[in-house]
């Protein structure tokens, strides 16, 4: 893999995404975009001793995803361990920055006080 999508694939994992200038792969090329999936938290079952990770973090309640395009839409995300779709109106882009607006507290009593993201996808047609 090119060195600039391996950097593509990491920002997505954190949550941003952005152009590079001089793109190496079709991932940072501009794309019509229609939907987007946020897999909301730490999306883990821990091998050693079996708790499901994603209810000891803070979970994505609330999210604007806001286009290099101007465009932006906020969405409620359920809490689940599931990919929910976003719905996007065919918009053109070449970023996306994804901004967590509101999360909601760990679940558990040793809960820890910090909301990642587990895994984003980004559904278009790249032009």
């Amino acid at each position: 893999m090119p060195p600039a999508c391996a950097a593509l694939r990491q920002r997505q994992i954190s949550g941003l995404i952005r152009r590079q200038s001089a793109p190496a792969c079709a991932a940072l090329r501009r794309a019509v975009i229609y939907e987007v999936r946020i897999l909301l938290g730490y999306a883990k079952i821990d091998p050693v001793d079996g708790p499901n990770r994603l209810w000891q973090n803070r979970r994505m309640r609330r999210v604007w995803l806001e286009f290099s395009t101007g465009d932006w839409i906020e969405a409620l995300i359920d809490d689940q361990a599931t990919l929910p779709a976003i719905p996007v109106n065919n918009i053109a882009t070449d970023g996306i920055r994804i901004v967590i607006l509101e999360s909601l507290p760990p679940a558990l009593a040793d809960g820890r006080d910090f909301t990642p993201i587990s895994e984003v996808e980004v559904l278009g047609v790249v032009r």
